[in-house]
Order: structure tokens, then sequence, then C-alpha cells
């Protein structure tokens, strides 16, 4: 059956119209189908919406793209900014290296200073000190070398080989001596029996007395103890300027003095006495 169903086929095969027949179903089933014809709507909808996705999401990339360049353009002047203000803060770490150096060389200059303004001190005290005592001590008699300067030329004249006032230390080392303190002793008893002011050199003829004693090792004088009130003795006392040789002492002129060593009487005391 197997032979008569292959001859069949061989027939048809040279069967002219069955090959035309034939060729045209070839035809027809490898003809390309049109896109329209195989694509469903639903298909067709949904490219549809794939392409306007598309579209949204290339116009989104644009949106990004300059939101993305205007970030990019902040960030270069954000970061030039930063880089200026790291120059900045190097610039200032390098100034403040300075002025701390600067400073650190002034604070030593200044502890320096300070040390040596507290030693200059400690000495301006000490020497203060010492100026206060030199003060003290000289302070009379630059007071009595000043009444001295302003006494009357002709006095200062007649006494000039006694006293000079060429300076103050000529002035103190004038009557450094006994004899120079006795004839200033004798000097201004003369001028007060002749009615002179005697006030400036008894004051400073007092200064020198003392003055003399602390030189030496003991005193070498000390003070009659003449007093007013008691009777006039000529053997210690001596008529001053308008006095009675006799009665009540109502004044001491000027004092005399005796040794100290043996009691005896060097210069008698100038009173004023009355009856």
């Amino acid at each position: 059956m197997g032979f008569k169903l292959k001859d069949k086929f061989m027939e048809l095969l040279d069967d002219e119209d069955v090959i035309k027949k034939l060729n045209r179903v070839l035809k027809q089933k490898n003809k390309t189908p049109d896109n329209s014809e195989i694509m469903s709507a639903e298909h067709q909808r949904q490219l549809n919406i794939a392409m306007q996705e598309n579209k949204r999401l290339e116009n989104e990339n644009i949106s990004l793209k300059s939101q993305l360049d205007k970030i990019t353009a902040e960030n270069d002047r954000l970061e030039n900014q930063i880089n200026e203000k790291q120059r900045d803060i190097t610039n200032l770490k390098s100034y403040n290296h300075d002025i701390l150096e600067k400073y650190n060389s002034n604070k030593k200059e200044l502890d320096e200073l300070e040390s040596e303004l507290s030693e200059t001190k400690a000495e301006l005290k000490k020497a203060k000190t010492v100026s206060d005592k030199l003060k003290g001590y000289f302070k009379e008699p630059f007071e009595l070398y000043d009444r001295y300067k302003n006494l009357d030329d002709g006095i200062k004249k007649q006494i000039s080989n006694i006293i000079s006032d060429k300076s103050i230390m000529t002035f103190i080392s004038s009557c450094s001596q006994y004899g120079n303190l006795e004839m200033l002793w004798d000097h201004t008893k003369y001028l007060l029996l002749n009615g002179e002011d005697i006030s400036v050199l008894r004051d400073i003829f007092g200064y020198f007395f003392e003055l003399l004693n602390e030189s030496a090792e003991k005193p070498l004088y000390v003070w009659s103890e003449d007093n007013t009130g008691i009777r006039y003795d000529d053997s210690r006392h001596i008529c001053g300027y308008n006095s009675s040789a006799q009665g009540i002492v109502r004044e001491i002129q000027l004092r005399g003095y005796v040794s100290a060593n043996t009691g005896k009487i060097v210069r008698k005391t100038v009173v004023k006495a009355e009856r």
C-alpha cells in the first residue's frame, strides 16, 4: 500500500496544476506579515507607554544633567572658596606663628626687664633708705647753709677766715677743728655785744659743737648748765647786750661750754641780767 501512495504522490508532483497550487501556498506561507497585523492592540498600547516613559526619562535626564552641571559649577566655586580659605588659614597659621614667636621673644625680654627692674627697685629702695638717712643727717646743715648764705655780706666777710661758703662740703668742714669752733664762738659774742642779730651764727655754732663731739671717740665738751632766774655770777657769766653786771639772769644770749673731762669752763655764758 505504501508503494501505491508513493506512486500516487509522484503522480501529483507531475501534475502542473498541483505544482502551481503548491507554489502559491508556499509563497503565502513565506510572506512577511505586517506588524500592524501581528501586533495586538495591547502590545501597541504598552509600546506607546514605554515610548512615553522613555521620552519622560530622557527629559528628566536632561533636567538632571542641567542640575548636575549647576551643582558641579557650585561645587567648583565652593572648592575654590575652600582652597582660598585654606590658603588664608595657612597664612594665618604662619602669621600666628610669627606673632607667637615675637610674643615669646618680647615676653622673654619683658621678663628679663622685669627682673632687672625688680633688682633696680631693690637697689633704689636701698639707695632711697640711704638717701633719706643722708637727707635727715644733712637736713640741718643744708638749712644752716642757706641761712648763712642770706647773712649780711659784711658779717660774712668778717668771718670768711672761719667759715667757707663755696659749697655745702666746705661749709661743713669749716669748723671740724676746735680752733675754728672757738673763733666762731668768740666772733659771735663780739657781734652780740655790738647789738647784731646772732641767731644764725648761734645755731651754726650749736650744730658744729655737736658735730665735733660726735666725731670724737667720746664727747670733748658739754654745754654750761646756766638757766634764767639765777643770780649773775661773773665767774661763769659775761654781761651781754644791754645787761647789768649784777642782778638776776633774765636771758641766756649765748651759752658757754666746759671741758667734758675736767669740767673747766672753756667759754662763759653770755647773759642779760637785771637788778
